[in-house]
């Protein structure tokens, strides 16, 4: 019970680190976790230590180091929920890699998951799913489901879900912008 309280406890240090944007007390915090797991033949908990190193490589902006923690931790997780938070991280690496099909596969697989054991503590995804749908060009629909996204996430104090949300409208739209010429953007934004 202890060594389950340890695990969870540094889990959820190493969550605060990601979110305060710590990516060498994240690292360290996943490693350390990685370390003690496989010393003691935790499953769990060395999907958690791939999960939190997963995270630090998205600080760092190594996002294929990101997807091979997230794949090791799905490849591993014996437990259907740590491979749904094994992909978690693989829906956010895909997402700041730009590889948005990978990501909507993903999210397609927790939200298949959450819908049939009524599982909601994943995070909230509308506004992932928003954005794939302005990304395969339905920019109305896709735009209404962010905005109701990051008002569910004021509503309920998700500041954390708000700013990925507001960094990866921004990535979006910049790719939108680069992608037009530029005799393009003056016409679409008349």
């Amino acid at each position: 019970m202890v060594y389950y309280l340890y695990l969870k406890s540094l889990a959820g240090l190493g969550l605060t680190y990601f979110c305060k944007g710590e990516k060498n007390k994240t690292y360290q915090t996943g490693e350390k976790i990685l370390e003690y797991s496989l010393k003691r033949s935790n499953i769990r908990g060395m999907v958690l230590g791939y999960y939190i190193t997963g995270f630090s490589y998205i600080l760092n902006g190594d996002c294929p180091s990101a997807i091979e923690c997230g794949k090791k931790a799905v490849h591993i997780a014996a437990d259907p929920f740590y491979s749904q938070m094994a992909n978690d991280l693989l829906v956010y690496a895909y997402f700041y890699e730009g590889n948005y099909k990978e990501a909507q596969a993903v999210l397609n697989e927790i939200l298949s998951y959450s819908h049939d054991y009524g599982c909601e503590l994943l995070g909230t995804y509308d506004g992932f799913i928003g954005f794939i749908q302005i990304v395969n060009g339905d920019i109305n629909l896709g735009y209404k489901r962010l905005e109701k996204a990051q008002r569910d996430c004021l509503e309920n104090e998700a500041k954390y879900y708000n700013a990925i949300f507001d960094n990866t409208l921004g990535m979006v739209l910049l790719n939108i912008v680069e992608s037009l010429e530029p005799n393009d953007f003056a016409t679409n934004i008349s």
